[in-house]
């Protein structure tokens, strides 16, 4: 039971502090860790820095599913506040990946023929041509890239991990004998 109030009286009420965290998902990243980042409702904090690397591409931010369903992107150490008002709660962000960019340049060192210069983003492929450089003496014999011999219309893939970076593809010959 209830004693009545009689005089003015200062109620002062208890209110539970929310905390939360964040999983952070790698989202196939090829290396790196990050722990669980922990917040306290109405305390903004900025995120921790991204620690995750992926093979070929760059970081491009986080993707976070409101309750609501719509995607939210945060960038990389944004400033965060008031994710959601439900205690010990954990929210996945997933690290959003951006493919390079780099090219692909065919020197045929030949007059004759069109040197090409293709943009690839990493993960893509690329068929290279047929040889048909002309060089006195010597037989067009497929491709050279970063002195490995590649047949010709072979199918090449991610060349290289430098974004804006290039690959320079030369031809590659077979010395001609005659008797």
């Amino acid at each position: 039971s209830y004693a009545p109030i009689y005089d003015d009286t200062h109620i002062n009420p208890a209110f539970a502090v929310h905390h939360y965290s964040i999983y952070f998902n790698d989202n196939e990243a090829s290396s790196g860790e990050m722990q669980d980042q922990q917040f306290v409702y109405d305390q903004a904090q900025t995120l921790t820095k991204n620690a995750f690397a992926k093979t070929g591409h760059i970081f491009s931010g986080w993707n976070y599913l409101e309750e609501d369903n719509n995607n939210v992107h945060y960038g990389d150490e944004a400033n965060i506040e008031n994710l959601t008002t439900v205690d010990n709660k954990v929210i996945e962000f997933v690290a959003e990946w951006t493919p390079i960019t780099y090219h692909i340049k065919i020197d045929t060192d030949d007059d004759n023929a069109t040197d090409i210069d293709e943009e690839l983003k990493y993960g893509e492929c690329y068929t290279l041509p047929t040889n048909e450089a002309v060089k006195i003496g010597y037989t067009a014999n497929g491709w050279l890239i970063n002195g490995v011999h590649y047949a010709n219309v072979a199918e090449v893939c991610n060349l290289t991990t430098e974004d804006g970076g290039e690959v320079v593809v030369k031809p590659d010959y077979t010395v001609n004998h005659y008797t």
